[in-house]
């Protein structure tokens, strides 16, 4: 099994509003860094993914923290 990568600790939330198709919420974290910081999220049901392809039929995946999508 493959290296597991390290995650944002909460140290508190807020919901700053909650509509019908999104919501925004603010986070008070501290990152995998050690970096206690604030993010404000836009929550919403659904994601986007990227996967190139090459020609030679190869794939490219790039492992990189991102908060949001924890």
């Amino acid at each position: 099994m493959g290296k597991q990568a390290a995650k944002a600790k909460v140290l508190s939330s807020k919901v700053l509003f909650q509509g019908r198709v999104f919501g925004v919420r603010r986070d008070h974290v501290v990152e995998p860094g050690g970096i206690t910081t604030v993010r404000e999220l836009v929550t919403h049901p659904g994601s986007v993914v990227v996967l190139p392809v090459f020609p030679d039929r190869s794939i490219l995946l790039i492992r990189q923290y991102r908060y949001a999508a924890k």
